[in-house]
């Protein structure tokens, strides 16, 4: 499964700002930061007609019409006819279920929404691996842990003359520091910068 790219275009119509505020923080959590915001249904009709996405999230919360109606006519006519499509609805809106998924909704998602329910969603519906910053950080700490007991076991090597295995054990510390510095490259979807530092 290939990484989420953090260049992927999404809209996101969401008129609540609180709402609107904590989604673009978990999104921007995963390094999605190509995003197109409006809390009015009518602007995201129009920027959806005209702008190719690969992921459109709609609340049923919106200025001028429900999201809904938003929906249906994204899928009449534009860009995102087939685009994936994360429909956010209260908990007292469940009877919207069935005619979402009637409308082409690919997921029906209920607020207020974690990040655990937003990954799983990504990770399922787009078949991408999303990586968090929590998740970098994790790893990177992993990985300077094995550095830091790699140059502890080397410089004891060194320290006792047993040049040619303390070299081993640099060189395997180093190995673990590149590789995970490509491991967050690679997150971020900067292939080059991956390929250069391995």
């Amino acid at each position: 499964m290939s990484v989420l790219e953090r260049e992927t275009p999404i809209l996101v119509a969401e008129a609540g700002f609180p709402r609107l505020s904590e989604l673009k923080a978990l999104l921007e959590g995963f390094h999605l930061h190509n995003l197109t915001t409006t809390g009015r249904g009518y602007r995201a009709i129009e920027i959806a007609r005209r702008v190719d996405f690969k992921l459109i999230i709609v609340s049923n919360s919106l200025v001028n019409m429900f999201g809904i109606d938003v929906i249906e006519a994204i899928r009449q006519k534009g860009k995102n006819i087939d685009t994936p499509i994360f429909f956010l609805i209260e908990p007292h809106e469940k009877l919207l279920r069935e005619k979402a998924f009637s409308l082409g909704v690919t997921l029906v998602l209920e607020k207020p929404l974690g990040e655990k329910e937003l990954r799983e969603a990504l990770e399922v519906k787009m078949n991408k691996q999303v990586i968090s910053k929590s998740d970098e950080k994790t790893r990177v700490k992993a990985a300077m842990g094995s550095l830091h007991e790699a140059v502890a076991f080397a410089k004891d090597l060194r320290g006792k003359e047993e040049y040619s295995v303390a070299e081993t054990e640099f060189c395997n510390g180093l190995t673990e520091v590149f590789c995970g510095l490509a491991e967050v490259y690679l997150s971020q979807g900067d292939l080059d910068s991956a390929a250069y530092v391995i």
